[in-house]
């Protein structure tokens, strides 16, 4: 066995398993309380399943991610992705994230009152804890930025994704691409539905994903579906 096949060992046995675990720790700013769990990526369709609980109430929080750009770095800081949480006292958090490595990172996203909450993934507890309220310190002088701490730049992302939901609906749109881009659109917003499946129909298997297509359009560049998840 040659020098190549042997440096290739570890991460064959790495994806042999299928998925890894992070730990995950989150909190809503006006509560004051931490959210401890985990986040189990597949490293097949880089979905995960996210479980967490709160450290005082013990009120937990089940969902999954989804990615929705991938960056050209090497260690994938700056990939950028989408999360829902349904929590047991009947939130539900819709967020974004943004890779800091290809193992750890943070985001943010909002409740149906309009309540932030702030979490991160693969950092350890203390630093997470220093992490998140950094971030709520400057969520309570100005809105809380971006994940990944930049300004939001001008021009718009290649690929822009949004679920709503409590319509059920969303759309997925590809910038610089035309309908040839059709059949993987398709494919990220199968998973998309998978992972609502899991948080909206708890015990409820992910596969398949049932959606229906409900416009489809191709303006200035940009080539968007719109979809619906169905139940």
């Amino acid at each position: 066995m040659n020098k190549a096949i042997w440096l290739l060992v570890p991460v064959l046995l790495l994806f042999s398993q299928g998925c890894v675990t992070y730990p995950a720790v989150g909190s809503f700013g006006e509560y004051n309380e931490l959210y401890k769990g985990t986040v189990t990526v597949n490293l097949f369709t880089l979905g995960s399943d996210i479980n967490i609980e709160g450290v005082s109430s013990k009120i937990t929080a089940k969902g999954g991610s989804w990615i929705t750009s991938i960056s050209p770095s090497v260690n994938c800081e700056g990939t950028k992705g989408g999360v829902i949480l349904k929590f047991s006292d009947g939130r539900i958090v819709n967020a974004d994230f943004t890779c800091l490595s290809c193992a750890s990172g943070w985001g943010s996203g909002k409740d149906q009152g309009g309540n932030t909450f702030i979490f991160t993934f693969g950092l350890p507890d203390e630093e997470a804890e220093q992490f998140i309220q950094k971030t709520q310190q400057v969520a309570n002088h100005s809105s809380v930025p971006a994940a990944g701490g930049e300004p939001q730049k001008a021009s718009e992302p290649p690929v822009e994704f949004k679920y709503d939901a409590e319509t059920k609906t969303g759309y997925i749109s590809v910038k610089g691409k035309g309908p040839e881009a059709r059949s993987w659109m398709l494919k990220q917003i199968e998973q998309i539905c998978a992972s609502k499946n899991i948080v909206i129909e708890e015990g409820a298997t992910s596969e398949p994903a049932h959606f229906r297509v409900l416009d489809e359009t191709f303006v200035d560049g940009k080539f968007t579906i719109k979809f619906e998840l169905i139940r």
